[in-house]
């Protein structure tokens, strides 16, 4: 056999063996795992508060109130376990979250809140943090709507252009809403709480029904609030 044809035996063959390489698209995350970055990445987001090696906090993206703060755990063998079982078997957890709220993040979150519900400084500064820390709840949701654990840390008044539906505002204000200080004896069982976002609405404050009149209820928030805020700074200039 030539030369030649070896080399076209030869071509055909490579031709016939080589198998086109095919570009694969990038596997898009979940929005479940929209958290995920600012564990991997802290520092490169804008709306990071703070993050250590062990913790990262961060302001919603999607504010249900007026100051609506995450805070998450870095650890990798614990950020994808439900918030009910860490309740229920990871108190040690818990106590350390206890400690970044009341502790190492606190003039934080007093900065946020008052920022967040004042918009006069002056005024804000009339106000001791005892009062604001009343205003702020500490829990978990029942069936959480993102994968990565997360404590909420939020006033409660709710008003917030992202609470859009019946379905947000009762996450937050009825046993969905796991406080951090339940025990264990209390905690709900998981996937048993669903009726509870076919019930009416009502203001966490009066406790008025609105039936299911989201809208209703949500110009109320907005009242709510500057009663509340009248209110505390009356008080506390009767103290002065």
């Amino acid at each position: 056999m030539s030369n030649s044809a070896d080399a076209f035996k030869l071509l055909m063959s490579t031709h016939r063996n080589t198998t086109p390489l095919v570009k694969r698209k990038p596997q898009r995350l979940s929005f479940r795992d929209n958290l995920r970055v600012y564990i991997e990445h802290p520092q490169a987001h804008n709306n990071v508060l703070y993050y250590d090696d062990d913790f990262v906090f961060i302001r919603d993206k999607y504010p249900k109130s007026k100051m609506h703060l995450l805070l998450m755990p870095r650890n990798s063998s614990l950020t994808l376990v439900h918030p009910l079982e860490i309740l229920a078997k990871h108190r040690s957890l818990i106590d350390q979250l206890r400690f970044m709220v009341f502790n190492k993040l606190s003039d934080i979150i007093m900065k946020e809140a008052r920022n967040s519900l004042f918009s006069d400084p002056e005024l804000s500064s009339k106000v001791p943090s005892r009062t604001l820390w009343d205003f702020i709840k500490l829990g978990f949701h029942a069936g959480p709507s993102m994968n990565n654990l997360h404590l909420h840390v939020m006033t409660r008044d709710h008003v917030s252009p992202s609470i859009k539906n019946n379905a947000h505002y009762i996450s937050f204000n009825s046993p969905f809403f796991v406080n951090i200080d339940t025990p264990v004896s209390q905690l709900p069982v998981r996937g048993s709480l669903s009726y509870l976002f076919q019930q009416d609405v009502r203001c966490y404050r009066c406790q008025e029904s609105f039936g299911r009149q989201f809208s209703r209820l949500k110009g109320h928030l907005s009242k709510e609030l500057d009663v509340w805020l009248q209110e505390i700074l009356e008080r506390e200039a009767l103290h002065t």
